[in-house]
């Protein structure tokens, strides 16, 4: 019986690179995805609350032959929080991977054949995303500071002997990875950055989230949203909101579960506010590499977050620009951001 977490991990380290693993998971990939034979089959002695077990197919990739990435999702835990994230890639840089609102971390997979062969990526999912989870005892939407998720990252690092790392952080998880930045540059190698969050202050995103009355009618657009879409269609039609960013807007609000993913979500990342002028001159003063792509039809931010990173840091950071809106981790875009990596060198 595997007691400690270290030796769990270690096992399931160990086993991940075995052949007979790869040929049990070419066999479970041939077998009907059926959740109630799943449950069945689980070894009971394997419903870890520190690991996950949950083996998948993530796709096919040509090179050369046909071969499937497998991913290990497991839980990291720290301070009675949890964790998900996912280990796939067989680069000898490591790479912590941050997604953005409404997704989890296996939404890098979408892209992993531009980052497989140069990093070896942990990709985490945000809480009330994935797997991941508060505390019970924390009120949801808890605000938690910045100086906690620093000392996770420390810790997990530690527990990986991971020195040196690499951060990827799109949307929300580009706001976070910015802060990250600015408190352990020491570590960082490189950054990519996809329409990251945080760059360009939100006056909205403040107002309904550290303002008495912006989080009152922001608790009020929850629970009550009928008002809030009357005015976006009356903000539509004198042209203060565009096409775009109302349909984003319907997108994300339609859904009662949604809007109070939103509130819990925007309330506990809410004080993760970077600085421009510190990251810039962070980035300068430990030359840290830095890549960031935006969308030119982005509706939720303004392109111009591209420049002004860039701007007057030429020799540390590359602005890309692709033809997509906001989502910028879809297949489609895997190579152009592989094809962008080799400037990190």
């Amino acid at each position: 019986m595997l007691t400690t977490l270290q030796q769990k991990r270690s096992f399931i380290e160990k086993l991940h690179g075995t052949i007979a693993f790869q040929l049990f998971v070419s066999l479970i990939a041939c077998l009907p995805a059926d959740r109630e034979w799943q449950a069945r089959t689980r070894d009971p002695a394997w419903d870890l609350r520190f690991a996950i077990f949950d083996l998948r197919l993530i796709q096919w990739i040509w090179s050369g032959s046909c071969r499937k990435i497998v991913d290990l999702r497991v839980i990291f835990e720290y301070k009675q929080y949890e964790v998900s994230y996912e280990k796939w890639g067989h680069g000898k840089e490591v790479l912590i991977a941050f997604h953005g609102f409404g997704q989890q971390a296996s939404v890098f997979s979408n892209i992993a054949p531009a980052l497989e062969d140069r990093f070896t990526v942990y990709a985490c999912s945000l809480f009330y995303h994935g797997e991941s989870k508060i505390p019970d005892h924390i009120p949801p939407g808890e605000p938690l500071p910045p100086e906690f998720f620093k000392e996770g990252v420390l810790e997990f690092c530690r527990q990986h002997q991971i020195e040196k790392f690499s951060l990827m952080g799109y949307s929300l998880g580009g706001r976070l990875v910015l802060k990250l930045l600015e408190m352990i540059p020491e570590r960082i190698q490189s950054l990519l950055l996809l329409a990251p969050d945080g760059v360009k202050k939100s006056r909205w995103y403040y107002f309904a989230t550290h303002h008495f009355i912006g989080k009152r009618l922001f608790r009020r657009v929850v629970y009550k949203p009928r008002l809030f879409f009357s005015l976006v269609k009356i903000f539509r039609a004198i042209g203060i909101v565009k096409e775009k960013m109302k349909k984003f807007v319907y997108s994300q609000f339609s859904e009662k579960e949604n809007r109070l993913k939103i509130l819990h979500v925007w309330n506990t990342y809410s004080i993760i506010t970077p600085s421009v002028r510190k990251v810039k001159a962070t980035i300068k003063e430990h030359q840290i590499k830095t890549l960031i792509f935006t969308g030119t039809y982005d509706p939720v931010l303004n392109e111009e977050i591209g420049y002004i990173l860039e701007n007057g840091l030429e020799d540390q950071v590359k602005w890309v620009k692709i033809k997509a809106g906001h989502d910028l981790l879809k297949p489609a875009y895997a190579e152009i951001i592989q094809a962008e990596l080799s400037w990190l060198e």
